[in-house]
């Protein structure tokens, strides 16, 4: 599974036969962000929207894995990216306690 903005967007990159430097020509970026943003060193891209496109998905599923959400104001999106990157265990941890402070 893809856990990762980066593992998600080497995947999708693979899937389409796009060199990091094919890909950073269509997305109107560097190899080097390219890079960076698969090795995990960039987690918010700029120009996401385009990266998304050039491997034909969508922003949300290449920052998140999902393919539709709502907007997000600043702090939401702040503690889903962070959310992201916990283990598998980790998050069914924080979604307990958020069910229990949902609850009182």
């Amino acid at each position: 599974m893809n856990r990762t903005l980066g593992e998600r967007l080497r995947s999708a990159r693979k899937a389409r036969g796009l060199t990091q430097r094919e890909l950073a020509n269509m997305a109107d970026t560097t190899q080097d962000v390219i890079q960076k943003i698969e090795n995990g060193v960039i987690k918010m891209p700029r120009n996401i929207k385009k990266i998304a496109e050039s491997v034909g998905r969508s922003p949300a599923w290449l920052q998140f894995g999902i393919d539709e959400i709502e907007t997000l104001d600043s702090r939401a999106l702040v503690m889903a990216l962070k959310f992201a990157e916990l283990t598998d265990e980790q998050q069914a941890i924080i979604s307990v306690m958020i069910e229990q402070l949902r609850k009182k």
